[in-house]
């Protein structure tokens, strides 16, 4: 087995981590946690081991979120070339079924090598956008003259959730960020200046790190949250934030490690679209113990120590 990239999440919603795979050419596993000290290989029966088709994938980098505010986390993978990425959709209890063509994020991507990506609202509409960089591993692949195939540098992708289950792709011409190509790798996503919009920072292959940051008019009200854990967990990794505005719940994981070989800002970020008060934020800390609280004014960094 070629494992690449990996994740921790509570994939069946037991309030126990679990521990998701990506393989490169080899099934990806899904590792349910029994609660006892071991785990079990579950991923074909939970419908993330393969592709929708039954193929094996060259699976590099993982992205954790709950995309339709649904209360399940989702997976999406990044691929190799010729392959698409795969969305797995959560559909409750950790049963996840292949939605990348219903979600309008496959076909774009079967050009393209794919490695670091997250989920984040870039204009902070309440609804989980995807991004990911590319970049193919052969420099000898810009001698091959087919119309089909993937060049070396690669542009990266950023698709917008349009909050019914669908994601159109943003894209940006030569000389925009989202229009550049490069040979890329890891991604890291933070608010970089405390402005509220989330910034990305990526790593290229001979070449500099490049900071991409967050400029988007008209950008909705937000929450930002900075847990503080006890012990030696201070960081507080593991813990699930619930935050509730009118109808709407959404819900970020504390998880350490993101994307491929990367690790965004350990701060939850929350888009709140046109929202001018939270009605409840709930954290349930690694322990299982719980805090609330209620009517939280928006715009803010708030900090939540575990009582």
């Amino acid at each position: 087995m070629f494992g690449l990239g990996v994740a921790w999440l509570d994939a069946d919603g037991d309030g126990w981590q679990d521990l998701y795979v990506a393989n490169d050419t080899t099934p990806n596993f899904l590792y349910l946690n029994k609660k006892d000290g071991t785990f079990e290989e579950m991923s074909y029966l939970l419908g993330v081991a393969v592709s929708e088709d039954g193929k094996e994938q060259g699976s590099m980098g993982i992205a954790v979120g709950d995309y339709r505010n649904e209360g399940w986390l989702s997976l999406f993978v990044t691929n190799f070339s010729e392959e698409y990425n795969t969305l797995y959709h959560n559909h409750e209890g950790g049963y996840f079924s292949d939605a990348s063509f219903r979600t309008k994020t496959a076909a774009v991507s079967v050009r393209y090598v794919g490695w670091g990506t997250s989920f984040l609202d870039v204009d902070n509409d309440g609804w989980l956008d995807l991004f990911l960089v590319n970049g193919h591993v052969y420099p000898q692949i810009d001698q091959i003259q087919l119309e089909a195939s993937a060049p070396y540098r690669q542009r990266r992708m950023l698709f917008h959730n349009r909050g019914d289950g669908t994601f159109d792709e943003v894209v940006g011409g030569p000389k925009d960020p989202m229009g550049q190509e490069t040979v890329s790798r890891g991604t890291a996503v933070g608010d970089l200046d405390n402005d509220g919009r989330l910034d990305v920072v990526i790593s290229d292959l001979d070449g500099r790190a490049q900071v991409l940051r967050n400029e988007t008019e008209n950008a909705g009200h937000w929450l930002q949250i900075h847990l503080q854990g006890k012990g030696l967990n201070r960081d507080a990794v593991g813990s699930l934030i619930k935050v509730r505005t009118g109808k709407s719940t959404m819900i970020r994981p504390v998880r350490s490690g993101t994307g491929y070989l990367s690790q965004d800002d350990l701060r939850q970020h929350f888009g709140l679209g046109s929202a001018k008060t939270v009605d409840e934020i709930e954290v349930i800390w690694p322990d299982g113990s719980k805090s609330v609280q209620k009517k939280i004014a928006v715009d803010q960094i708030l900090k939540i120590r575990q009582p």
